[in-house]
């Protein structure tokens, strides 16, 4: 509880960052993430996405189940603003081209940073345990 709540207050989270649930019967918790997913930022350009998540993390005899779900992303801003589903942006059919030989330049990009961001998490629990 207190490493995600930790989580929710690092300098990328936004306003609907926030453990939202708290089962002391079942050891169940569960935290929603909204934070920047930055993929170019430098003097002449700032090119990022807002990062939707949640994370289900279940406890038991020593082990952590933790579960990324509900991965969404909200891209540009304003009324250009578009909002893709990780299921329908990133996986192999929309990311790869038939040969699987590349990713596409827009969706490979938000395909990268999501995984790195997964494995920063993971990571980052990993080591908190």
């Amino acid at each position: 509880l207190s490493f995600l709540s930790r989580m929710t207050k690092e300098p990328n989270q936004l306003e609907r960052s926030q453990v939202v649930m708290v089962n002391e019967n079942e050891h169940k918790i569960v935290a929603t993430f909204q934070e920047w997913l930055t993929f170019t930022s430098n003097a002449v350009m700032l090119d990022r996405a807002k990062f939707n998540y949640i994370l289900q993390v279940n406890c038991s005899d020593g082990h952590l189940e933790v579960l990324l779900d509900h991965v969404q992303y909200q891209y540009g801003t304003g009324k250009d603003a578009q909002n893709y589903k990780a299921e329908e942006w990133i996986t192999d059919k929309y990311a790869v081209n038939k040969k699987h030989t590349r990713m596409f330049p827009i969706s490979g990009k938000f395909r990268r940073k999501t995984i790195d961001r997964k494995n920063e998490i993971f990571n980052n629990i990993d080591k908190a345990f």
